[in-house]
C-alpha cells in the first residue's frame, strides 16, 4: 500500500487520487511499513483506498485491514460471504 501511494505523490492536488486494493485480505509477509504509517501517508496526500475483498477471508476477519484503510481514508470496502450473490455483498 505504501509504495502504490508514493506513486500518486507526484499528481497535483487538484487531481482526486485513489487506490483500488483487490485482494484475499492476507498481509505479505516482506510488509515494511506499519499501518499508522501508511495511513499517515495516504492522508498527507489525500489518497483515498478502495478496496474488494475475495476469498474466505470474511469469515477469518481477514477483512479487517482493508476495512480500516477504507474507512481512515474515506474510501469504501466491500466484502463477500461464501455463497452470497455479489448483488447481495456488504459496503462497509
Amino acid at each position: 500500500m505504501y509504495e502504490a501511494a508514493q506513486l500518486l505523490i507526484d499528481r497535483g492536488r487538484d487531481r482526486r487520487k485513489i487506490i483500488f486494493l483487490i485482494s484475499d485480505g492476507q498481509n505479505a509477509k516482506n510488509n515494511k511499513y506499519k499501518y499508522d504509517t501508511v495511513v499517515k501517508e495516504l492522508l498527507r496526500y489525500n489518497i483515498s483506498v478502495y478496496s474488494l475483498g475475495v476469498g474466505s477471508g470474511f469469515l477469518d476477519r481477514k477483512f479487517t485491514r482493508l476495512q480500516s484503510y477504507a474507512h481512515d481514508t474515506g474510501g469504501t470496502c466491500i466484502t463477500r460471504r461464501g455463497g452470497i450473490p455479489w448483488k447481495s455483498c456488504t459496503l462497509a
